[in-house]
Formats: C-alpha cells, structure tokens, sequence
C-alpha cells in the first residue's frame, strides 16, 4: 500500500529526525498528481525553529519542465536539480545521497544522475523528518499525490544499489546492515518504522495503491 497526500488539506507524516549529519542516503517510491506550477514535498529532516537547516527532497515544477529538486541549506542552499524529468500520475524512484557536506547525489528512477560539491552542513538542533511536507518553522510545500517505501541509510549507496532499488527490490534487501529506517507507508497510524522504531505521526492522508516494490514489506530480521 501507500499514502495519498491531499497538499490543500496540508497532509503528512511526521517524526523525530532519521539523521543529523552527513553520510546518509533517502529512498523513496513517489507519484505526483499535480503539474500546474507547484512543487511537492516529498522528504524532509531539519529543524522545526529554522528555516534555514534542512535536508530536503522534492517534485519540482519549472518552466523548464518537472524535475526532482535535492535542496540543502544551513544558511546557505544548494539546488540539487534533476536534468531528466518526471511524469504525471506515474510512479518515480527519487533518491538523495548525502556522502559528505560537500558530495551528494540525486537520482531518478535508478539513474539520471546529477551530484553537487557545495560545502553545506545544516547545524545542531536537527530534531524533525517529515513526509509529505516541507515542516520548517514555515511549514509548506506540501505533496499532492502518492508517497510510500521510504528508506534512509547512514552510508552512501552506490550507483549499482541505487539502480537496484529502483527495479523494485525492498530496501530491506539493500545493505541490510547500514539500514536505520524504513517506513513502507502501508495505511498504519501511527506510520511503523519497521527496521528503527522511528514511527510517524499521521496526519491526514488516505490508504493508496502500491507502487512497484515485489518484495514490500518483509519482517525485520
């Protein structure tokens, strides 16, 4: 299963922080259902008193067309922006790796690889991850659309795991020993974590169609 996210009823998943510090890497099955000009959030960990300390992950919505944006600021931000694009009510693999404050990665559907070499280090006090929502201390971008099987290590994936988690293979079956969260956004409330005990608190959102994972939801071992 999955969760759809409604952005005019301000719909997400929220707990405490995942990561706090470079290295990591986030995982995410998503489907947007909007293109008119607005971006959606799809993953975020920072502070909730500042608007300026954040990692973030999102559809992008441009002239230029639909992107996926990675977003890193403490202070100062780096835009981390797709060159391929997505679509309309398709299911997309997006992907962030943060390998150092100055390497990260972004993915999209398993390649389309684009990497940034800012120095960016979002400071103490990282205390929030959200799904489906921008949840700074101004809160907004929210999702509209589909979001379920998130992920997050606390190393950096390689090209090739990245490629396999987007042919549909459970994170849970991707570095297992380096896995610190994973939620598979299965309709639960509260949202279980089932590898770090990380659950999320729910607010809104209604139970939609899986995405192509076919090995989803595997006991923890």
């Amino acid at each position: 299963m999955a969760r759809n996210f409604v952005a005019a009823s301000v719909e997400f998943l929220r707990g405490a922080a995942v990561v706090t510090a470079a290295p990591f890497t986030v995982s995410i099955w998503a489907r947007c259902s909007d293109d008119v000009a607005d971006d959606h959030a799809v993953w975020f960990t920072g502070r909730s008193n500042s608007n300026e300390n954040f990692w973030g992950l999102r559809f992008n919505d441009t002239a230029s067309g639909h992107t996926i944006r990675y977003r890193v600021t403490d202070g100062l931000a780096t835009n981390l922006e797709t060159v391929a694009t997505w679509t309309l009510n398709q299911w997309h693999h997006l992907c962030a790796v943060e390998a150092a404050s100055n390497d990260r990665r972004l993915y999209l559907d398993g390649g389309n690889k684009v990497t940034d070499a800012n120095s960016r280090s979002p400071d103490g006090g990282i205390n929030r991850t959200s799904i489906g929502r921008f949840d700074d201390n101004t809160p907004g971008v929210e999702m509209e659309g589909d979001i379920a099987h998130v992920a997050v290590w606390n190393v950096a994936l390689t090209d090739g795991e990245v490629a396999t988690l987007a042919e549909g293979v459970s994170p849970l079956r991707v570095r297992r020993d380096s896995l610190i969260a994973y939620w598979p956004v299965g309709g639960q409330s509260p949202e279980a974590d089932v590898v770090g005990g990380l659950n999320m608190i729910v607010t809104g959102t209604t139970v939609s169609e899986e995405p192509p994972i076919p090995h989803a939801v595997v006991a923890p071992g």
